[in-house]
């Protein structure tokens, strides 16, 4: 496969940049669509179901991509001798927000004993992808030399069986939360990583090759797509998401790689939305401090009389007053972490 548009790891002026803001822009707008899909379930609208169908198809599976893509750059290709060290603590961080988020859940009330959270025996909502994305650390950190080979023909056919092994498998037989986040099970909500894995080789594959825009992969995206909505036509309802059907997975294809493209061609022209840059270079406390935000105003948010009172009763101001505070709380722990790096 051949690049068609442009270089990706390069800015206008031909220097290699060395971070790539377009991929944290669209892990910004990543954040922003899971945060107000999660603030739906409190201040649902006309539209939300809609909605929510949207980012769900596009939220987990952009970001895998999106980690794909960091990941090949940050860990794989290279052999920095402190590469093992920050995917242990990749891991680590992911899983302290699992932890933070699970227990903010458990004081919300959501969850009869915290426990179950701390022994992994259960996964609150709204948490579990963030334990998947701490799975997703240490399977790089054991498959990283074989990822190192990784290609185009492998990358595929890797793809192809682990949406096969998704269309067969057993989900009912897994109860254990650490195998349900491999592999999928019925028993509670999962993002398994064996489903969504052929976002993460996609991405992977882009910055190993330093693709932006391809025609047969923008096809194989397109008959992705059209598979899904295919399936809801003439079954007149959605696939099943929890577990994930085949149909599901493909469902988000098209519109992930749009994403990509898009922002990768509004960075080339020298365009960077610094608000979604920032978001998507500190996405995990984004996602956590706005999940114990939204623990913590679950009542008020609901409580109509409240917003009468402010006469601020309408959905569009709560969704606006929520991002605004989460993200200047976001911004207060993300400067105290810096300030106390420099101590």
């Amino acid at each position: 496969m051949r690049e068609i548009l442009f270089n990706g790891n390069k800015n206008i002026g031909g220097e290699v940049k060395t971070r790539d803001n377009a991929l944290d822009m669209m892990k910004g707008w990543l954040t922003i669509l899971m945060v107000l899909s999660h603030l739906t379930y409190v201040v649902p609208f006309k539209w939300s179901y809609k909605f929510n169908i949207y980012v769900n198809l596009t939220s987990f599976s952009g970001f895998l991509f999106c980690f794909g893509y960091v990941c090949w750059k940050a860990y794989i290709e290279k052999e920095k001798e402190d590469v093992v060290k920050r995917l242990g603590k990749g891991a680590l961080k992911s899983l302290l927000a699992f932890y933070i988020c699970g227990l903010g859940s458990y004081i919300r009330g959501n969850l009869q004993d915290w426990e179950s959270v701390i022994f992994l025996q259960r996964l609150p909502g709204m948490t579990e992808f963030l334990f998947s994305f701490c799975l997703m650390y240490l399977m790089i950190l054991i498959f990283r030399r074989q990822l190192k080979r990784l290609s185009w023909g492998n990358g595929m056919i890797i793809a192809a069986i682990s949406l096969a092994i998704t269309a067969v498998f057993p989900f009912e037989v897994v109860n254990d939360p650490i195998m349900g986040s491999i592999f999928g099970t019925t028993a509670y909500y999962s993002f398994p990583l064996m489903a969504y894995l052929g976002y993460f080789i996609v991405g992977s594959l882009l910055a190993k090759y330093q693709i932006v825009f391809d025609r047969w992969l923008f096809l194989i995206m397109c008959i992705s797509t059209g598979a899904f909505f295919g399936f809801c036509k003439i079954n007149g309802t959605l696939p099943g998401r929890f577990p994930p059907t085949v149909w599901w997975i493909l469902g988000g294809s098209l519109f992930v790689y749009f994403y990509f493209c898009i922002i990768k061609l509004i960075s080339q022209r020298g365009i960077e939305i610094k608000p979604l840059i920032f978001i998507g270079k500190h996405t995990l406390v984004f996602l956590v401090v706005s999940n114990l935000l939204l623990f913590t105003l679950w009542n008020h948010l609901i409580d109509e009389r409240l917003w009468e009172t402010v006469s601020m009763n309408r959905w569009e101001l709560r969704y606006m007053i929520f991002i605004a505070i989460s993200f200047i709380m976001s911004w207060s722990v993300i400067k105290i972490k810096e300030r106390g790096r420099t101590l």
